[in-house]
């Protein structure tokens, strides 16, 4: 009976996973095995978290190259060196990162992911960071082919072309207008007016040349700033002060002159409401003198 029983045993050990043996076959399988139907024998079952008889591991998933796949060490796609599932080193042309092998982007070699790679990181070239690109007029780029252009631009053998004259403003372009019945847009420059080194039209300036500010869109010499204007102003004497030679930069002399000339010389006066001193050349008040006048016809 003893050897009965030790005969079982020995046969129950040699099927791996089996927890119920009789009649010589298993019957029953351990926790983390699965009994085959016409072997009768236990397999180990992949995909349960569990490592049982013949499996290397068991990550409870049938994702490959993340490390184990079905229930074997598989590493990242492209991994030239495997070691227990972890990937130590990539084949040429990829990097490693997080034990995963990705293309490397600038090597001139378009690999999986890739839609391109011309070795530089030049933007608008055909190719950037390995993804297809056309020029930057393109609106709508397949395969390094313009389809579509921007605004102004025209569509010639799939490239964005700018043509002057076509009274198409061309966006992001040298143009700065194209408008064939604008006499001052010429040849696709905007003509500006005196003093206006950048506009919009010819009447709405942006930016003005030193010294004149911009005023509702026309360039205006700035008065006060001591600078005299040839054709705008006659002086500037960088205050606002009356009769003092200069007054919003124009002449003015001393109060009741007519006839002012440069360095507050004064020509000539209004003999109603002052005389010349010809030492100052400058006008002088004759109220006293109305005064006195007033009052010696009342006496």
């Amino acid at each position: 009976m003893i050897y009965q029983f030790q005969q079982i045993f020995d046969q129950q050990s040699l099927i791996p996973g089996c927890s119920y043996f009789k009649d010589g076959q298993c019957l029953k399988c351990f926790e983390g095995w699965n009994i085959q139907d016409l072997s009768n024998q236990c397999k180990p079952i992949c995909g349960d978290n569990l490592i049982y008889g013949t499996e290397e591991c068991d990550d409870g998933n049938l994702s490959p190259f993340d490390g184990c796949f079905n229930c074997k060490f598989q590493c990242a796609k492209n991994c030239k060196i495997c070691e227990f599932g972890r990937c130590i080193q990539c084949q040429f042309g990829y990097k490693l990162k997080s034990q995963y092998c990705y293309p490397v982007c600038g090597d001139a070699l378009t690999l999986d992911s890739e839609e391109c790679d011309d070795g530089n990181i030049e933007k608008f070239d055909g190719c950037y960071k390995c993804n297809n690109s056309c020029q930057i007029e393109c609106k709508l780029c397949v395969n390094q082919l313009c389809f579509q252009c921007q605004d102004g631009w025209q569509l010639i053998s799939n490239m964005c072309e700018q043509v002057c004259n076509d009274n198409l403003l061309a966006i992001l372009s040298i143009e700065q207008c194209d408008n064939n019945d604008d006499s001052y847009c010429n040849d696709c420059v905007q003509l500006c007016q005196d003093n206006c080194i950048s506009c919009l039209t010819y009447n709405q300036c942006e930016f003005c040349r030193h010294p004149f500010e911009l005023v509702n869109g026309v360039c205006t010499s700035i008065c006060g700033d001591s600078i005299v204007i040839v054709g705008f102003e006659q002086c500037d004497d960088g205050n606002d002060i009356q009769f003092d030679g200069c007054y919003q930069c124009q002449l003015q002399c001393s109060f009741g002159c007519i006839l002012c000339q440069n360095n507050n010389i004064c020509a000539e006066c209004d003999p109603s409401l002052a005389k010349l001193n010809e030492r100052t050349m400058k006008c002088e008040q004759i109220q006293d003198d109305i005064q006195l006048n007033e009052e010696i016809v009342e006496v």
